[in-house]
């Protein structure tokens, strides 16, 4: 949360128990932002994708991203093609 309020991003941490699949929420000009956050070793799947998927349907979401460390699976990048589904790598974040 506090790398995207760094770019100037309008924040809300949310992330916790009962948080309904979003970490953080974002508000831009185009909308509602979802962002699901895995801090784990290993490719994300494609479940975590769907999961995604379902949080932004929930909260009304336009986009939604998809934050990992060590990647994601060719079968994540695949349910996430042509859906208004971002798959970032936390790095991305820390460069200027």
């Amino acid at each position: 949360a506090e790398l995207l309020r760094r770019r100037k991003y309008s924040v809300t941490h949310t992330g916790g128990p009962g948080d309904q699949g979003a970490d953080i929420m974002l508000q831009t000009k185009r909308g509602k932002i979802v962002v699901q956050c895995k801090a784990y070793v290993g490719k994300v799947g494609p479940q975590s994708v769907r999961d995604l998927c379902g949080s932004m349907v929930h909260h009304r979401a336009t986009e939604g991203w998809l934050v990992a460390i060590d990647g994601f699976s060719e079968s994540a990048y695949e349910f996430a093609h042509n859906k208004p589904i971002k798959l970032l790598l936390i790095r991305s974040f820390l460069r200027k």
